[in-house]
C-alpha cells in the first residue's frame, strides 16, 4: 500500500504558481524607447500631457510607449510589451488617456452589480476605481479622475485578481500622475 501511495505521489504533477514580481521603476528606466517617445510628444497641446514619474513593471519586463491623438480633445499614451503594438489589447500593458469635457463611466457586472467605486485620491480629489473584469471582453483595472474640465483615465493589466490589491496599486499610480 505504501508503495502505491509513493508511486502515486511521484506521478501526480506538482503545480506551483509563481507570484508575479511587481516593481516600481522610474519612467525613464521602464520605457525602452523613452527618448524617441518624449521627442514625439506635441508641444503646446490643448490638453496637458501627464505622465507618472514611475510605472509598474511586472516580472521586470520593460515597456514601449506610444502616443496617439485621435483629435484635439483626446490623447492616449499606451505602454506596450512590443514595439509596434500601438495599444492593441493583446500586447498592451496599460494606458493613460485624457479627454476634454468627458465624464466618468460607471461599470456593472453581469448581475447588474456596480463594479465602479468612488474613492479619494491624495489631494482629496474624487477618483473612480473599476477592478479588472471579464464581460464580453477582458477589461483591465482602471482609475479615472477629473482635473478641471479634463477626464484622466489610467488602465493597467495587473497580475492580482484581488480587488483591494488592484485598488491600492491603481491609486498609487494615479496619485503619481496627478
Amino acid at each position: 500500500m505504501r508503495r502505491k501511495i509513493f508511486l502515486l505521489c511521484l506521478l501526480l504533477p506538482v503545480i506551483t504558481f509563481a507570484q508575479p514580481n511587481i516593481q516600481w521603476r522610474p519612467i525613464k528606466e521602464a520605457i525602452i524607447n523613452y527618448s524617441a517617445f518624449m521627442q514625439k510628444l506635441p508641444a503646446g497641446n490643448k490638453i496637458p500631457i501627464v505622465l507618472p514619474s514611475r510605472i509598474m513593471l511586472i516580472n521586470q519586463k520593460k515597456v514601449y510607449a506610444y502616443f496617439e491623438q485621435p483629435d484635439d480633445n483626446h490623447y492616449i499614451i499606451s505602454f506596450d510589451s512590443t514595439e509596434n503594438c500601438h495599444g492593441a489589447k493583446y500586447c498592451n500593458q496599460g494606458s493613460i488617456q485624457a479627454k476634454l469635457a468627458a465624464n466618468p463611466q460607471v461599470y456593472y457586472d453581469m448581475q447588474n452589480k456596480e463594479l465602479t467605486k468612488r474613492i479619494l485620491l491624495n489631494d482629496a480629489r474624487p477618483g473612480y476605481f473599476t477592478p479588472s473584469h471579464a464581460m464580453a471582453d477582458y477589461w483591465p483595472a482602471m482609475m479615472v479622475w477629473r482635473n478641471d474640465n479634463i477626464l484622466y483615465s489610467l488602465s493597467w493589466r495587473l497580475p492580482s485578481t484581488q480587488r483591494n490589491v488592484q485598488e491600492t496599486l491603481m491609486r498609487e499610480m494615479a496619485n503619481d500622475v496627478m
